[in-house]
């Protein structure tokens, strides 16, 4: 975690107070993670003062009060009213102020104006998974150049596959966030932000990203062009199981047009035809059903579910191949797994001939029976200038 948080950009720290580079790295780049900020540190230097205040009164009235030889003890008053109301008056205003403010910075985190863009989180043993308004599921993820803070991009961690996550600048975002498994807590060190996350319920984080200013870095899209950015690494807090430290993602603070041009991509997923066929089963809510990992859910689960039989309703053992999962699709009522309700909805409509060859590319690669060659065919990218297969991670 401390090689995560390394690395200090010159640049970005030259418009960051002394107190900022010393207690938090670097600025904020959210208003409710300065207003965090000046909470932090209102608070810190009040102790202070009144703890030094006190020390140095302790040890002059132990001084100038000491038992002396031959001197019996003073009386001591039963009470000072001018002083009881003093030190009781005075830091009742100290804690009103804290409330306030502390309610302001509360309310900023968890209430967003209106037009605020609406994203849905799902966390799971060991990722994110983060939907956009329109359903688009983002294709994007890095292995060797996630930024450690904004103030940092060339600090980076190659191992761990992070998933990025475009957002406009200056544009206030909703995040609503579940979880699929365990508790996870979604933290942003930049934002200065901690939420956690539960299974069967929602918790909801806003924050409004700052402008890009001429100390962002500049990225080379080859699908979009030249922009500037900003990277805010995501990562989770809360201890989630053996892989928990790997649990990353990336914030990316684009222009406007920027996001919506990446939107646009989002909408066209590109790449393998597993990896287009994961991508269209998340935003048709595949997943709010079927499980990828084996584990139990409404329907069944897609591991180790291509070229196996299995018993159906009526009697029959059928093995699952390209023909039965189309109808299974469109028609899900012709043939009931046992053990599983007859309820899922047909996709007659919704899921486009080419989309189903996508999501049935991506089912085979979840299947340890998959033959060689149509294991071989899912990693095939049609727009792939060479012809050469590329690679799925199966989801």
């Amino acid at each position: 975690m401390n090689a995560l948080m390394a690395g200090i950009s010159p640049k970005v720290l030259s418009t960051a107070s002394f107190m900022d580079r010393f207690w938090f790295g670097d600025s904020s780049f959210t208003e409710a993670g300065r207003s965090g900020d000046w909470m932090f540190m209102f608070i810190w230097w009040l102790s202070v003062f009144f703890f030094v205040l006190l020390m140095v009164l302790m040890v002059y009235f132990s001084y100038r009060y000491r038992r002396r030889p031959g001197q019996h003890a003073p009386v001591s008053p039963a009470h000072n009213t001018p002083l009881e109301i003093t030190w009781t008056v005075i830091p009742t205003i100290f804690f009103v102020v804290m409330f306030f403010e502390g309610f302001r910075g509360y309310v900023k985190l968890n209430y967003a104006p209106a037009g605020a863009i609406q994203a849905y989180l799902l966390a799971y043993q060991w990722s994110w998974e983060l939907e956009y308004p329109g359903g688009q599921v983002s294709s994007e993820a890095t292995m060797t150049s996630v930024g450690t803070r904004a103030s940092n991009p060339e600090q980076h961690f190659s191992s761990i596959k992070a998933p990025i996550w475009y957002f406009p600048e200056k544009q206030p975002v909703v995040l609503r966030m579940t979880s699929r498994d365990v508790i996870h807590s979604f933290w942003v060190p930049d934002f200065r932000v901690k939420m956690d996350i539960f299974p069967n319920r929602y918790t909801s984080y806003t924050f409004t990203p700052d402008a890009l200013d001429d100390t962002a870095p500049i990225m080379e899209d080859a699908e979009v062009g030249a922009y500037r950015y900003r990277d805010h690494i995501v990562l989770c807090a809360e201890y989630c199981g053996d892989n928990h430290s790997e649990m990353a993602a990336v914030i990316r603070v684009v222009p406007r047009e920027i996001y919506e041009a990446k939107l646009e991509i989002f909408g066209s997923p590109r790449g393998t035809l597993a990896e287009r066929g994961r991508v269209i089963s998340q935003q048709r809510g595949c997943f709010a059903c079927h499980s990828v990992d084996g584990s139990s859910n409404i329907g069944p689960t897609w591991k180790d579910l291509y070229n196996n039989e299995f018993q159906y309703t009526d009697g029959s053992t059928i093995r699952v191949d390209d023909n039965h999962l189309r109808e299974s699709i469109y028609e899900p009522a012709a043939k009931i797994r046992v053990g599983y309700p007859n309820q899922m909805v047909s996709y007659q409509g919704m899921i486009s001939p080419e989309q189903l060859n996508w999501i049935i590319a991506y089912m085979r690669t979840l299947s340890g029976a998959t033959p060689a060659e149509d294991m071989a065919a899912a990693m095939v990218d049609p727009d792939a200038q060479d012809g050469t297969q590329e690679g799925s991670d199966g989801g």
